[in-house]
């Protein structure tokens, strides 16, 4: 057992348990919120079969029926970076790294990227996101079994889309960059088809299961299927748009880095590493391609599997092109500061020149500055959504006090709230911070579906809100009307059997 963690699996895995505990150690160890997290409390695990994440809720059921389902911000945390441990052990034995010091690198990338950061901002189903993680990279290992391994492969993609449907590009992303890697070293092309076209079998059968299984249990329990996020409509792709999506996937994955979508490059370090990773690629990829001789088909694979490796990262735009896409839903970016790694080690112990000392040292001084980048990121981001707890928690805290001073008012009266506040006073030192996807500021969780919950959590304070319905009609009411937006004095009236708090004058 002792010698298998010295094999570079073992290594990626060590690797991304200390740095990754190092890194989130302040979420573990600190109570924080977002719009969702506040509402699932003191336990339980959101959306499940509304949002076609079917796992998540037979998940849910088994856990409450063991007592376990409790939103445990140690506990969760740390399982989770243990499922992400695990999964970069398994990234470099598919990747077939064999140097160690690539390994542990590329398993700290793994556990440090944000995406990371923002499933640990919803924590209470952070665990079930390492478990389809841990499918989604499984299932590209067990493609690689010889017996009935693509059946093994298709069931394992078939569960991380029950989880989440967002992890579907890492098993793509992971296929392409394998294929590619056997490529570069000189593997029979045609065999190498074969097995892509074997890959994408598997893929449409693991989709093609998830989707049965998921129409069979939402009409045994009679869950429709919300819009949020295109999820209702993943899967029917529109071939007049198809060039359109491929072409936006590529274009976004070239500059994700340089515009920093979705929050994966927040600082220059982080910005400037990829930079010089990226032309150390093209670097390292010259010397591979040019380093033995090579069939057309060869060249041509090549060069397809590059073009496509951008397109299968940032897949999730093809499947729901509609969708708000943010941190959380793009995990396979990781693989982009893979590939120097993998195609580093595949040079080998040669060096092509008196540049390969120098190509060696550049990517891993820049792949260390990435992951050093990302700790820095994931720590700001925590200290951030710290300061937005306590400054939500504290202005419903004021809010409250100033109900409970209005005339007429008594406890088991309902709240309307007209509109979304808009205080120019709300606002605070931290609020400059661009911060991951998953993570609010408190102007946006005092507007959220679940501001009153903070009055529950906190403040131990129950709150019974009107309906939309009757929300709508008191804002028409002249009463209303001719009240002043809050904060301002005479914002909060009681109105018959409701407390009224009027934020904005509603058309």
């Amino acid at each position: 057992m002792e010698e298998k963690w010295k094999t570079p699996a073992g290594t990626a895995a060590i690797a991304a348990a200390v740095c990754g505990l190092a890194t989130h150690f302040y979420a573990l160890t600190n109570t924080m919120h977002n719009y969702d997290d506040i509402i699932v409390q003191p336990g339980g695990i959101g959306s499940g079969m509304a949002l076609g994440r079917w796992l998540l809720e037979i998940y849910g059921v088994v856990l409450r029926f063991l007592g376990w389902d409790y939103n445990l911000t140690w506990f969760n945390g740390v399982v989770f970076l243990l499922l992400l441990a695990l999964s970069a052990g398994i990234l470099c034995r598919v990747l077939e790294v064999k140097s160690r010091p690539l390994a542990a690198l590329m398993g700290m990338l793994f556990a440090v990227f944000p995406a990371s950061v923002s499933s640990l901002e919803f924590r209470y189903t952070s665990v079930l996101y390492g478990v389809g993680i841990l499918f989604a990279v499984g299932a590209c290992w067990a493609l690689g079994q010889k017996r009935r391994g693509w059946l093994m492969a298709a069931g394992l993609i078939c569960l991380s889309l029950g989880v989440y449907q967002a992890y579907l590009p890492m098993t793509i992303g992971i296929i392409v960059l394998s294929l590619l890697r056997r490529c570069l070293m000189g593997e029979e092309p045609k065999g190498l088809i074969g097995e892509g076209l074997k890959a994408c079998g598997t893929i449409l059968l693991g989709l093609v299961a998830y989707f049965v299984i998921l129409k069979v249990l939402l009409r045994l329990t009679g869950v429709e299927m919300r819009t949020y996020q295109g999820i209702s409509t993943m899967g029917a792709l529109s071939l007049r748009r198809m060039p359109q999506l491929i072409v936006r996937a590529f274009t976004e994955c070239l500059t994700f880095a340089g515009k920093n979508r979705w929050n994966l490059a927040d600082s220059r370090m982080i910005r400037l590493s990829y930079l010089a990773l990226g032309a150390l690629s093209l670097c390292l990829l010259v010397v591979l391609l040019r380093r033995r001789e090579r069939t057309a088909l060869s060249w041509v694979l090549a060069v397809f599997l590059l073009l496509v490796f951008p397109v299968a990262v940032n897949f999730i735009v093809v499947m729901s092109p509609d969708a708000h896409i943010y941190t959380l839903m793009q995990y396979a970016f990781v693989l982009v500061g893979c590939v120097p790694l993998v195609l580093l080690d595949c040079l080998g112990a040669e060096e092509p020149g008196k540049y390969g000392k120098l190509l060696r040292r550049g990517v891993c001084l820049f792949a260390g500055l990435l992951v050093f980048g990302y700790v820095y990121s994931a720590n700001l981001n925590y200290t951030a959504n710290y300061y937005y707890t306590r400054q939500t928690e504290n202005y419903m805290n004021s809010l409250m006090t100033q109900v409970r001073m209005v005339e007429g008012f008594t406890p088991d009266k309902s709240w309307a709230f007209i509109g979304n506040i808009n205080d120019p006073m709300l606002s605070g030192v931290w609020s400059g911070v661009r911060t991951n996807g998953g993570i609010a500021k408190p102007g946006s969780l005092v507007n959220a579906y679940s501001r009153t919950e903070w009055f529950d959590v906190y403040l131990a304070c129950h709150v019974e809100v009107e309906d939309p319905e009757v929300v709508a009609a008191l804002a028409q009411t002249e009463e209303v009307k001719a009240m002043p937006c809050w904060p301002s004095e005479g914002s909060i009236r009681v109105i018959g059997d409701t407390v009224v708090i009027k934020c904005q004058n509603l058309e």
